[in-house]
């Protein structure tokens, strides 16, 4: 029989393991790894071996990234479990409605975590992998959560951004005083826009989706190639995200236009000026 003690040694060292991927969730080496979970590089390679064996990790171009199986294992927390009941017969009619694809995602610390996609029916379409993560400034997902957080929550995220902000392409969000004003816009018009920010060709339009407690939980967005959502097209599309999303916090037993107003009246406008003296050390070059 094993020695209880060395099953919970290793069961620390896995967890260990894990953890990493909260500083680095787009990927890391064994050599990183060894370092950051503070193990040996012999007994790591072997503990990754057996992770990437279960699913619960896999590894592309010698780099590893959190696997599907464990991030199957965590939708079955009930927050996630709940969502995404309430959430996917409306995903599958506002997919039918608009004909491009929608995404369901959640705020995790600096990201958003892809919850649910249900794909467009073109043959040229865009979307998202369930599980995938990007930068929550630079997806109208993550800036439709942002905007209606408490003033608290929001500040913490923000203050932990990495100076200059990550810019996928030229029409990423340059600065946090850009990053204010637009999450100030977003949280006036009660939806998002990304604008071929995270990736160049693509456009999306997402709506906050609220818990009963009135508190911001989720955003579902539309997105599909520039060359299909045109500009003029936004503010059609919204209307049907925003109806969609609405319909998914009646699901969960919140109100959304109760949710919206009260978190409107809780943020005042951001000073340009005020702006800068607060958290923003400046312009910075992306």
């Amino acid at each position: 029989m094993e020695n209880p003690r060395k099953a919970v040694g290793v069961l620390k060292k896995a967890f260990d393991i894990l953890s990493c991927f909260r500083v680095k969730p787009e990927g890391m080496t064994l050599a990183e790894i060894s370092i950051f979970a503070k193990i040996n590089k012999s007994t790591c390679h072997r503990l990754l071996a057996q992770m990437e064996a279960e699913g619960f990790l896999q590894r592309e171009n010698g780099r590893y990234q959190v696997g599907q199986a464990l991030f199957q294992i965590g939708v079955l927390a009930p927050l996630p479990l709940v969502l995404l009941r309430a959430a996917h017969p409306i995903m599958a009619a506002l997919a039918r409605e608009v004909g491009e694809t929608i995404n369901l995602a959640i705020l995790d610390r600096m990201e958003i975590l892809v919850l649910n996609v249900v794909e467009s029916p073109h043959e040229f379409r865009m979307a998202a992998k369930v599980g995938s993560r990007r930068p929550f400034y630079v997806t109208a997902l993550g800036k439709a959560i942002a905007a209606f957080l408490s003033e608290d929550s929001l500040e913490s995220i923000l203050e932990s951004l990495p100076i200059p902000l990550a810019r996928p392409t030229a029409n990423s969000i340059p600065d946090l005083l850009r990053l204010r004003k637009e999450l100030e816009e977003v949280r006036t018009r009660g939806y998002a826009i990304d604008n071929e920010e995270a990736v160049a060709g693509v456009r999306a339009v997402a709506a906050p989706v609220f818990n009963g407690a009135g508190e911001v939980t989720a955003a579902i967005s539309v997105s599909g190639p520039t060359s299909r959502i045109l500009p003029e097209h936004v503010p059609v599309i919204a209307s049907h995200v925003a109806n969609s999303a609405d319909s998914v916090t009646a699901s969960l037993g919140g109100d959304p236009g109760v949710s919206r107003f009260t978190m409107r009246q809780r943020w005042r406008p951001v000073d340009e000026d005020e702006g800068k003296n607060l958290t923003d050390p400046g312009p910075h070059k992306g």
